[in-house]
């Protein structure tokens, strides 16, 4: 141990008649210890939370979409659909038509999006081109658990579907709209609101029947992946095989405002929990200078020993430094051991009567552990150059005359 290392270990463990500086300097410890745990256990909650929903999306939502760039609407195109399933990653394709309309019953009425699938296309690799489009006849819809409560409708009811041209609004409406009436087969909980408020599914011969376009329309090719970690790769490869006339939009584009809001809410979480750790940077100022005004004449001897003034701001930086260091790990270790616990133990658990799952779910982030613990180490190294320079700054004075 060297003597820059062995000093300052003593004052950072000062004798008894120092207690005050140590209650300090302890306060600081656990000031950045407490902040570090807590800001990366809530970081992440927050990345169990937004895991959660990602898969919930990938579930449900396409990967990625193909849309036509100069029209809502195009003819289903064989020879595009047969080279998609040439791609090996592609695990399904779904040709669909979805526009918007208006929902009512006898008292209510709602603004939602109509979607309908013709045939899910499996990838066979076989070399037929043709596609085979399956007639379905049925007159029934299945919407979202959030859209019957909101209509106050139950299975087997009648809504009455009132399609919206792309040019008309819900206050012009033109009264020469016809009006469909179909029933409700299914009422599903999707557990996302997009689908559980404002989607409802309907055959694809009755959407041709309530949209009216040329025969055999569609308004965008949805694709599912075998593998969602190829998203950004096979959205490349797509935009660069049809990239010309289509557009090639993948499922967190289709849910901006989602993940941008989590984002912003993550962002201000971490800002508001940050000043625990801006307290303890404080502390460590305070502890640190006390110390030094404490070692004046400590100072002083080492001083007139040889000791230069490079060596004695290196003791009072290290002393600031191993608080933050030490509190930083110790930090990091306690938020691993709620993870695992959390993880495998569930010490906070949900009522699967209210909520989807039974416990809060939980994702350690490797790389954001490394951008906290760094923030700290380096802002608490900052913060102890300042009383590590003005116990460099001492001279002989009277007190040390005097003895």
């Amino acid at each position: 141990m060297n003597i820059v290392n062995f000093i300052a270990n003593r004052y950072l463990y000062s004798p008894k008649e120092y207690k005050f500086i140590n209650i300090i300097s302890l306060l600081s410890f656990i000031g950045i210890t407490i902040g570090v745990s807590v800001i990366i256990i809530v970081l992440s909650i927050f990345n169990g939370f937004q895991e959660l929903t990602k898969n919930q999306f990938i579930n449900v939502e396409p990967h990625l979409q193909i849309k036509k760039k100069d029209s809502l609407f195009f003819f289903i195109d064989n020879n595009l659909l047969y080279k998609l399933k040439q791609f090996n990653e592609i695990n399904y394709i779904i040709p669909r038509l979805s526009f918007k309309s208006i929902i009512s019953n006898s008292s209510n009425l709602s603004l939602v999006e109509i979607i309908s699938e013709i045939d899910t296309i499996l990838i066979d690799n076989t070399q037929d081109k043709s596609i085979n489009l399956i007639k379905d006849k049925n007159e029934t819809i299945t919407i979202g658990v959030g859209l019957a409560n909101t209509l106050k409708v139950s299975a087997g009811e009648f809504l009455n579907i009132i399609p919206i041209n792309e040019f008309d609004n819900i206050i012009n409406l033109s009264l020469n709209n016809s009006i469909y009436k179909l029933k409700i087969n299914k009422i599903i909980n999707y557990n996302i609101n997009k689908y559980d408020y404002s989607i409802i599914k309907i055959s694809y011969d009755k959407a041709l029947e309530i949209l009216n376009p040329d025969n055999y329309k569609i308004s965008q090719i949805d694709i599912y992946l075998k593998r969602i970690q190829k998203l950004e790769e096979y959205k490349n490869i797509l935009y660069n095989n049809f990239g010309e006339n289509y557009k090639i939009i993948s499922w967190e584009e289709l849910n901006p405002d989602l993940f941008n809001i989590m984002k912003l809410e993550k962002l201000s979480t971490f800002s508001i929990l940050s000043f625990i750790l801006i307290l303890s940077f404080f502390n460590i100022l305070i502890s640190n200078y006390m110390t030094v005004i404490e070692k004046q004449k400590d100072i002083l001897i080492l001083k007139s020993l040889g000791i230069d003034n490079k060596t004695v701001k290196s003791i009072f930086f290290n002393i600031g430094f191993k608080i933050s260091l030490i509190g930083t790990f110790t930090g990091i270790f306690l938020s691993l051991i709620f993870y695992y616990l959390q993880k495998n133990c569930k010490i906070i658990s949900l009522d699967l009567n209210k909520y989807v799952i039974d416990s809060i779910p939980i994702k350690i982030d490797l790389y954001e552990i490394f951008i906290i613990s760094s923030f700290t180490i380096i802002i608490s190294s900052i913060i102890s150059i300042y009383p590590a320079i003005k116990a460099s700054d001492f001279y002989k004075n009277s007190i040390f005359r005097s003895e």
